[in-house]
């Protein structure tokens, strides 16, 4: 029993003696740590603003009124200065218009309107228009034609005369006379239904038609005429109207935009007849 404990001192002994002896454990070798390099980042591209249009404040009603127009109106000048106190003889007559009182009149000063209106009252103008004013000869300077009835005929409608006033060298020349010819039949005073330019060309066209009724005056048949300017002077422009035409309605109509119109009848029976510028006249389509 007494070698257990001499062995067990001895094993003791040798382990202590053990770690005197052994050597020290490997310290493990660490490496460096790298420097991480700089993490490399695009750039997000900036957004380009929009441009939005910088909002006008709407002008008011007083700016609008009274602000002058970018561009004068274009049309052509008067022949002689307005003068509203210009005025017809008072009684005046047929004859005594034809005589030269109205052309007194315009070159007075008297506005085509006044002019119209005392025409008419007179019982001297036409209607719808006694007087119309335009550039019939493309010169820029203003026109007037006056349609003049006779009260005295005892036809239905009355006749009359159609008179063209051309300015010349600031005042009216004496007029062109239009008068349908006598014949079998009497032909009233040329009717003003248009007084603009139809054909883009500058110049004013009138159309005008006269009228022949029986004695009630209910059965009626017109004739028309497009008078323009050509060859220095006032011609009739429309071509192939199969005239006189009974009960007509006129219209000028503008389809495509074009500046150039269609002259268009609406009969009384019925038909619709439509006339279109070609060639420096206006021809009736089939």
């Amino acid at each position: 029993m007494a070698k257990k404990p001499l062995l067990g001192m001895l094993l003791v002994s040798f382990l202590a003696l053990w770690g005197c002896l052994a050597p020290p454990p490997v310290q493990p070798k660490l490496l460096p740590t790298p420097s991480p390099s700089p993490l490399h980042i695009e750039p997000w591209p900036q957004p380009t603003p929009l441009a939005f249009p910088t909002p006008t404040p709407p002008a008011t009603a007083t700016a609008t009124a009274t602000a002058p127009p970018a561009t004068p109106p274009s049309g052509p000048k008067p022949c002689v200065p307005a003068n509203p106190k210009a005025a017809l003889p008072s009684s005046l007559t047929f004859t005594a218009a034809m005589g030269g009182a109205v052309q007194q009149a315009l070159d007075a000063g008297m506005p085509l309107q006044t002019l119209n209106q005392a025409l008419q009252q007179a019982q001297l103008g036409n209607y719808p228009y006694a007087a119309v004013e335009g550039d019939f000869d493309g010169d820029h300077l203003t026109d007037a034609a006056v349609s003049l009835i006779d009260p005295h005929t005892k036809t239905k409608p009355p006749q009359g005369v159609l008179l063209v006033f051309l300015c010349r060298k600031g005042k009216f020349a004496a007029p062109l006379v239009f008068q349908e010819p006598v014949t079998d039949r009497a032909w009233g005073a040329p009717i003003i239904h248009f007084a603009q330019d139809l054909n883009a060309d500058g110049r004013t066209e009138l159309v005008v038609s006269s009228a022949h009724c029986d004695p009630t005056g209910a059965v009626c048949e017109e004739r028309y005429a497009i008078l323009g300017w050509r060859d220095g002077g006032l011609r009739d422009l429309l071509r192939d109207a199969a005239q006189p035409l009974p009960s007509p309605v006129s219209s000028v109509e503008d389809p495509d935009g074009d500046g150039i119109y269609d002259f268009i009848v609406e009969t009384g029976n019925g038909q619709r007849l439509v006339w279109h510028y070609h060639e420096g006249f206006w021809q009736r389509q089939p």
